[in-house]
């Protein structure tokens, strides 16, 4: 059975928290999958549009970074494998993006 080894993300928003550190929001758009014969893939949401994702450099990026984290644990315990300025930011972007649309 495929077995989920990273969370696929992408950068959506920053912002500074009262400590005045600057902090990233996370958008979860796929995962990196491992097959029962080793081999890996990437499944991506199929909601996701990369064109969609916020230019936040300012400087007319002509293409997105996506970003490997480690799988969370149910009860949160994961912890992001890169980016120092993400962690703890994946469950963050989760609970930002879980709230109704009303159209």
């Amino acid at each position: 059975m495929p077995k989920k080894i990273k969370d696929l993300m992408v950068k959506v928003d920053e912002y500074t928290n009262a400590k005045g550190e600057k902090k990233a929001r996370w958008q979860n758009v796929g995962a990196e999958m491992e097959s029962d014969d080793g081999s890996k893939y990437l499944l991506l949401e199929r909601w996701f549009n990369p064109a969609g994702v916020p230019d936040l450099s300012g400087k007319g990026a002509k293409s997105i970074m996506l970003w490997r984290f480690d799988v969370k644990d149910r009860d949160g315990s994961g912890q992001p494998s890169s980016a120092p300025a993400a962690s703890g930011a994946g469950q963050q972007a989760k609970d930002n993006f879980n709230d109704d649309i009303p159209f």
